[in-house]
């Protein structure tokens, strides 16, 4: 059976005629504001409700806590999904700072308050901790620190720097030196 060109013309203008009638009743139809109104709606609605099914509601990612040995583990923990990484590395900081829910695992800080200011600038983040943070034993707060740096590293991967702040004193700058720095005055004064 060949179809002839007359045929496909035929056929091509009664499909462009039928889209034409399409297009002209749904105009009609659509001039009525309430109709306009209610399919605008349920546009919204449906592209609201697609795009709620497809994301998911949560993320998980890992978070850093020393054990019985002092090592730093890391454990699996759901959390809600941040807009933006800013509100990630907060979302972050208050995990860390609220402890761990596995019993193998030692809380880093003595305090578990939100942290106080946390910025994110140029792939530099800034992290202020609470002042109660600092009556924490000197050896469980360095582990802390990093435990608390290497989860951000790993939630915000491209950080440059990572700077943590307790009440807007960055640690072991005055008072406790790190354990390098005290290695290296003891071979100074040798």
């Amino acid at each position: 059976m060949r179809l002839s060109i007359e045929t496909i013309r035929v056929s091509a203008s009664s499909a462009v005629a039928a889209l034409i009638r399409f297009y002209s009743r749904t105009v009609d139809w659509l001039s009525v504001s309430s109709n306009l109104c209610l399919t605008v709606l349920t546009c919204l609605f449906a592209f609201s409700f697609v795009t709620w099914v497809v994301r998911a509601p949560g993320r998980e990612i890992a978070l850093f806590f020393p054990d019985s040995a002092g090592v730093s583990r890391g454990e699996p923990r759901l959390v809600s999904r941040a807009p933006n990484r800013e509100m990630l590395a907060e979302l972050v900081a208050s995990e860390v700072l609220l402890g761990p829910s596995d019993q193998r695992f030692s809380a880093p800080f003595d305090s578990n308050e939100r942290p106080g200011t946390v910025m994110l600038r140029d792939d530099k983040l800034y992290v202020d901790l609470a002042e109660r943070v600092a009556l924490t034993p000197p050896d469980r707060l360095r582990r802390g620190i990093e435990s608390l740096e290497r989860s951000l590293r790993l939630a915000l991967p491209g950080l440059k720097t990572v700077a943590i702040t307790i009440g807007g004193r960055e640690p072991y700058t005055s008072g406790l030196p790190r354990e390098s720095e005290s290695a290296r005055k003891t071979q100074e004064n040798n």
